[in-house]
């Protein structure tokens, strides 16, 4: 018997309506996307509800109202629509929190485009809240608890040390520190190679082996100085000066090789090995690259191959395996890549090895 002003400041902008059976010609004033639950008696069951609920876009919910004395009524109906409620109570979800460092000069300078690219992605993807602070480090679940260590070795760990309670180590050897333990390693520009991985990984390769880089400092160059470059169909790695490619340019290079040279860069992994995985390009790494210090190592002779010399005329024999073989080393390289450092699948590792 309410007023239809009444009726429609208190209808409009609310967000769950508790309705008697004969009032669904009031649901209309409801807004888009409200709930409203629904109360039947259970001898006299009607449609009319969900029907109007479906014409103005509500979410349609039905508590039962069983048949009992009329003292009992009002008991029993708070009782079936609290539970209805509880049902209909949005759960609430709390990311794990990854801390970014708002440090980004100096001695802690970081380029970004790798692994910090990642965190960006796994927000993006809903795996996690990001929040900057004042650290020099990158954490997960809050600063002092699991560091996530993403730099080539220990010098800046050990330069301006950060209590931590876990250790994960992407490039360094983990059995150098305490509490401490193997990670896994990622891809340059991880967001490009997350657009292009699924695609490139299956095309037809034209070349056999290409290695494609530069020497960015010394420990590089000592690392580099080989006549491995002999063996390659395609080499380029300047001292200085531009890329030959960009990025982009540079992953459908490498996708159109069956093989990629892979040598050590600052730290003795370097992310062409993850690289070329994703792309099912097999890698065939130098004695000096380090594929066992990950906490699911790639298997040689199933994701990679190793060569034991820096010899270019060594190169040839551990190349000469059947397409067959080798369709089966591709497949298995992108899948390793899928499983621990494309975005979901480094993720659910660094999740997992972060909390237990």
């Amino acid at each position: 018997r309410s007023s239809p002003s009444y009726m429609i400041q208190r209808f409009s902008g609310a967000s769950l309506c508790i309705s008697p059976q004969g009032c669904e010609h009031l649901w209309w004033l409801l807004p888009e996307g409200a709930k409203v639950i629904d109360v039947l008696h259970e001898l006299k069951l009607k449609s009319d509800g969900a029907h109007m609920a479906g014409a103005c876009g509500l979410e349609y919910w039905v508590t039962l109202m069983p048949r009992a004395k009329k003292e009992q009524h009002t008991p029993l109906l708070v009782k079936k629509v609290l539970a209805t409620l509880q049902a209909t109570k949005p759960k609430t979800v709390t990311l794990p929190v990854i801390i970014m460092p708002t440090k980004r000069d100096g001695y802690h300078s970081h380029a970004g485009d790798s692994f910090r690219e990642m965190v960006d992605l796994w927000a993006e993807k809903g795996f996690c809240d990001v929040q900057q602070l004042n650290t020099n480090y990158v954490w997960f679940g809050g600063v002092g608890k699991t560091l996530l260590y993403d730099r080539a070795n220990f010098n800046w760990l050990e330069r301006d040390p950060e209590p931590y309670k876990k250790l994960l180590c992407g490039n360094p050897d983990a059995s150098l520190k305490k509490d401490a333990t193997q990670w896994t390693f990622w891809p340059r520009n991880p967001r490009l190679v997350e657009e292009l991985a699924s695609t490139l990984s299956n095309q037809k390769r034209t070349r056999t082996l290409v290695f494609y880089g530069r020497v960015e400092n010394a420990i590089q160059e000592e690392n580099r100085k080989n006549d491995l470059w002999k063996a390659c169909d395609e080499y380029d790695c300047p001292t200085s000066g531009p890329y030959k490619y960009g990025p982009r340019e540079y992953l459908k290079q490498l996708a159109n090789s069956k093989f990629g040279l892979c040598m050590a860069g600052y730290g003795p992994k370097c992310n062409r090995e993850v690289e070329c995985m994703a792309l099912g390009t097999v890698p065939v790494v130098a004695p000096q690259v380090d594929m066992d210090k990950y906490a699911d190592p790639p298997q040689e002779g199933i994701h990679y191959i190793r060569l034991n010399t820096t010899d270019s005329k060594d190169v040839p024999a551990k190349l000469a395996i059947t397409d067959e073989k080798w369709q089966e080393m591709s497949k298995a390289c992108h899948e390793w890549w899928l499983k621990n450092a494309s975005a979901e699948g480094l993720w659910t590792l660094t999740e997992n090895l972060a909390l237990h």
